[in-house]
């Protein structure tokens, strides 16, 4: 490699606030972002517990019992 040139100073970050946020509006971000996981979480529960029972009534309907091992 020949020769190598660094030019400018310095990196700026340049932040502009274009309005005030009143309290409700982070609460209600933060609420948001805490009750998507747990949707997400409870979702999965739920799809395990109608798994569950579409075994159980898989076993009744042929007469036997699957949750035996």
């Amino acid at each position: 490699m020949g020769r190598a040139a660094i030019i400018g100073q310095d990196v700026r970050l340049v932040k502009q606030v274009i309005g005030r946020m009143d309290s409700g509006r982070p609460c209600f971000h933060g609420a948001a972002s805490g009750a998507l996981p747990g949707v997400l979480i409870g979702w999965l529960f739920g799809l395990v517990n109608w798994l569950d029972l579409i075994r159980l009534l898989g076993a009744l309907r042929t007469g036997g019992d699957s949750t035996r091992t």
